[in-house]
């Protein structure tokens, strides 16, 4: 963790004095991250944001509140940590990102796929909305700027 720390403050030094590939705005990579997961473990480890965020809820509608977790407690396997889908994540800061014009809104019950969070479920169909949800958002998004 401490070696992906020092890569990730050496990458944002050399943003600031202009000597990356992308001086503004980046991604970094963690190769197999999913390995050494606390959160998986303990569900407080990073369980919300630091901030209110926009938050879009199953009917449709946007509140601005700290947002919680939803994952499932548990592991992966060693075959889906070495997989791309699973092991590897690439992470953008939203803070970070260069573009002041940018909106930053979590959708509620949904998997990193923007599909319904199916074991995050009291009953059935709960959280079906999601997807349409997140299509109408991005849309209201393009809709007020073009």
């Amino acid at each position: 963790m401490n070696r992906l720390a020092a890569a990730a403050l050496h990458q944002t030094q050399q943003m600031r004095q202009g000597t990356s590939n992308c001086p503004d705005d980046d991604v970094f990579l963690v190769v197999r991250g999913e390995g050494a997961c606390l959160m998986e473990l303990d569900p407080t480890i990073h369980n919300s944001t630091n901030e209110p965020q926009m938050l879009l809820r199953n009917d449709g509608t946007i509140v601005t509140q700290i947002v919680e977790s939803v994952r499932p407690q548990g592991r992966i396997t060693p075959a889906q940590n070495a997989a791309f889908n699973e092991g590897t994540w690439l992470l953008i800061h939203y803070e970070m990102v260069a573009s002041k014009d940018k909106d930053f809104v979590l959708i509620k019950e949904a998997t990193h796929g923007i599909t319904p969070c199916t074991a995050c479920e009291k009953t059935p169909e709960q959280h079906s909305n999601v997807t349409k949800n997140q299509a109408d958002d991005d849309q209201r998004w393009v809709n007020t700027r073009f």
